[in-house]
């Protein structure tokens, strides 16, 4: 049995140059993602939508701000590739605008813009 079967909740990075992948239907909830960016060494994150609890995308939930917070204590920047940016609630809106002002969270319509924002070390 390889890996991947035997822990499928815990094997969700997919390693690329500098940064993991968390990819929809991974198991990742905002813990996770920390102890990824931990274990990696890689210091950034790009994770895909579905990837993520529906907590992450409730601010009432504490989680976002929680794993935003972490990121951010621990130098680790994390690009959240969202196909319907527009289809969010408006606090969830106003909050991705805020984080894309930062350096350590960014959300992106398009994989490949968030790629490139994770592979430019500045960050802007």
């Amino acid at each position: 049995m390889d890996r991947e079967q035997a822990m499928p909740c815990r094997t969700i990075a997919r390693y690329l140059m500098n940064y993991f992948r968390i990819r929809n239907g991974d198991c990742a909830t905002p813990r996770d993602v920390l102890e990824r960016s931990f274990e990696s060494g890689a210091g950034n994150v790009l994770v895909e939508t579905g990837a993520m609890p529906p907590q992450f995308f409730d601010l009432s939930s504490g989680a976002a701000g929680d794993l935003v917070q972490g990121l951010t204590n621990y130098g680790v920047r994390m690009a959240v590739v969202i196909d319907d940016l527009v289809q969010r609630s408006d606090s969830f809106a106003a909050f991705m605008k805020e984080a894309n002002r930062g350096r350590a969270v960014r959300f992106f319509e398009f994989e490949a813009a968030a790629e490139a924002w994770l592979l430019d070390h500045g960050g802007t």
